[in-house]
């Protein structure tokens, strides 16, 4: 399934778009208007919490609650309605007009660190992307340690622990 606006229509307006074998089964179409009426709540909610990130850019915890709330999202449009949307961040990016760096990032955040740790560390959401370019779970998790120790300092330093950890 995709997310779409529909020729000739209002730029606001989306549509989740099937195959026609799937557009024939009787509760396809009810499922289908349930989903785009919950994309639209949602997305007016992302929308206004991103206008609170943009107020407040350094705060690492709304960018976590933003990131949690699109995967639970999703995750509910697959379990409740068994639907699987295949273009998530071409829409995002069109309906919550970030960037594509941005977007990554945000949807990684939840993924890869507790609510709880990210309050505890009273890091900026700098530090926490710096961070989410370290692939390997545990080198990122030292990192983190030495930024909360005061070891590494500086989104250059996490860079080259970064750089060196890649090469061991």
């Amino acid at each position: 399934m995709e997310i779409r606006t529909p020729a000739q229509a209002d730029p606001d307006v989306r549509a989740f778009v099937v195959s026609l074998a799937n557009a024939v089964q009787p509760e396809m179409y009810r499922k289908l208007r349930t989903a785009e009426r919950r994309y639209q709540e949602a997305t007016r909610r992302w929308k206004s919490t991103l206008a609170r990130i943009r107020s407040d850019p350094s705060n690492a915890v709304l960018r976590w609650r933003l990131s949690r709330d699109i995967g639970i999202f999703f995750r509910a449009l697959e379990k409740e309605l068994g639907l699987f949307v295949t273009n998530k961040r071409q829409a995002l990016l069109r309906d919550l007009m970030v960037t594509k760096s941005d977007l990554g990032y945000t949807l990684r955040v939840s993924e890869r660190f507790d609510i709880n740790d990210i309050r505890r560390s009273g890091l900026k959401w700098s530090r926490f992307r710096e961070l989410l370019d370290i692939k390997d779970e545990d080198e990122m998790k030292r990192c983190m340690q030495l930024l909360l120790a005061g070891k590494i300092r500086t989104n250059e330093e996490i860079r080259s622990f970064h750089r060196t950890a890649r090469r061991r």
